[in-house]
């Protein structure tokens, strides 16, 4: 079993972006990681679209979203999905801090933290959320999973290179538990609105741009190093 939880306790960075385009590839290719079954797990349903994006979906091509919304709910989800060791999951956590969004950091074997360095509070909210999972990790006693960085670009005003003084002292700052580095992958989600929605205007989909597309082309590679995160968890 793997699962892998995208999170952020700011908004508006592009986590449920990035658990829809990473889904939807593993949804089509989970079997050649030597898993049965492919589930996208949504504890941010009261601020994502999940559930609209899949429903414009044809059926056949529709992901298994499961919204979770209190801790008994996310306890059948873990006893049915998480724990089972066929399965391949990604969770898209809430953007605030809650008891299900830390149960889930504890039932994952990889955690992605966004980051849209706009300015300076971004780097304090991305702080913030690794100094509190370190602390759950070190109070509970139990081995941290794979703790990633992923850059994204919501913003047009965010100016950031994957090799910078910022990142280096990211992978440098003295956790207990944990030890974060990044993913050589920038995922850019502006400008790319594929599928209509009633919020937000839409959001761009991996199987809906061309080929050569940039933001394609990140994520692709984001997707070869995820894929051997996952290998080296199963």
């Amino acid at each position: 079993m793997a699962t892998i939880a995208i999170v952020s306790l700011k908004g508006g960075v592009g986590k449920t972006t990035t658990s829809w385009n990473l889904s939807l590839y593993f949804r089509k290719h989970h079997k050649s990681l030597g898993f049965s079954d492919f589930n996208l797990i949504d504890l941010d349903y009261e601020q994502s679209n999940m559930l609209l994006w899949n429903a414009k979906r044809e059926k056949n091509k529709q992901l298994n979203v499961f919204t979770v919304k209190n801790k008994k709910e996310f306890i059948e989800v873990y006893e049915e999905k998480l724990e089972n060791p066929s399965m391949l999951n990604i969770i898209d956590t809430g953007g605030y801090a809650s008891e299900i969004n830390y149960l889930s950091y504890m039932s994952s074997d990889i955690l992605i933290l966004l980051l849209n360095p706009r300015e300076e509070i971004e780097y304090r909210s991305t702080f913030a959320t690794l100094a509190k999972i370190d602390k759950i990790y070190t109070d509970n006693e139990i081995n941290a999973p794979k703790i990633k960085i992923l850059f994204t670009k919501v913003h047009h005003g965010a100016k950031f290179e994957t090799y910078s003084e910022e990142r280096r002292f990211m992978e440098d700052y003295p956790f207990k538990k944990i030890h974060p580095m990044a993913y050589e992958a920038m995922v850019f989600s502006s400008r790319l609105y594929t599928i209509e929605n009633q919020r937000g205007g839409g959001i761009w989909d991996i199987d809906a741009i061309p080929e050569n597309n940039k933001t394609l082309l990140e994520t692709k590679k984001l997707i070869k190093l995820l894929t051997i995160d996952i290998k080296e968890v199963k």
